[in-house]
């Protein structure tokens, strides 16, 4: 029986006997994928080192996009990217402290070797920004069915990136709306 997508042999049965989906998928199993159903003309026939740097080259474009400022229209039904900012807050529900600010681990760390009971008890550092970035893919803009079998995620050589961008220049971008603003 032929596949249909690469997604069928990662589609697989756990130990347990459950089905699980990993959460990535293999360039080469695209590659695999693309081999079996690729035309028989020589003018298109690419060879797996080919197929994945004309591969990287798209994300690194991709990658430069959004690092402008740019939202990204994917082909066909697939929907936009883009990079959002969301504020981060600081407040008490139900009489408890919650903030949603990223932890600062070099200073926690140290915090820890200097101080065993703050050790002891994990207290923790957080950084002091009031905004956080990240990788926006509105799901609802996608045209195609089962939505939550796809997800974007940025790798961490484009949270590097995007680092030092928002770090070193006015990096401007849309606000992520939430239900209290």
């Amino acid at each position: 029986m032929k596949e249909h997508s690469p997604h069928r042999k990662a589609f697989m049965k756990n130990p347990t006997g459950k089905h699980y989906y990993p959460k990535t998928i293999p360039k080469r199993t695209f590659y695999k994928y693309y081999n079996s159903i690729k035309p028989k003309v020589a003018n298109y026939v690419v060879g797996e080192l080919l197929y994945f740097d004309i591969l990287n080259r798209v994300n690194l474009e991709i990658e430069e996009l959004l690092l402008q400022g740019n939202i990204v229209k994917l082909p066909s039904v697939f929907g936009e990217l883009s990079i959002r900012m969301k504020i981060l807050k600081v407040g008490i529900k139900d009489g408890k402290l919650f903030n949603k600010k990223p932890i600062d681990w070099e200073n926690t760390l140290k915090l820890w070797y200097e101080d065993e009971e703050a050790a002891k008890s994990k207290k923790l550092v957080k950084i002091e920004t009031d905004v956080s970035y990240r990788l926006y893919y509105p799901k609802i803009r996608a045209k195609y069915k089962n939505k939550s079998c796809i997800s974007m995620r940025s790798n961490r050589h484009f949270r590097a990136r995007m680092t030092d961008r928002i770090c070193n220049t006015d990096f401007q971008c849309f606000k992520i709306r939430s239900n209290g603003d």
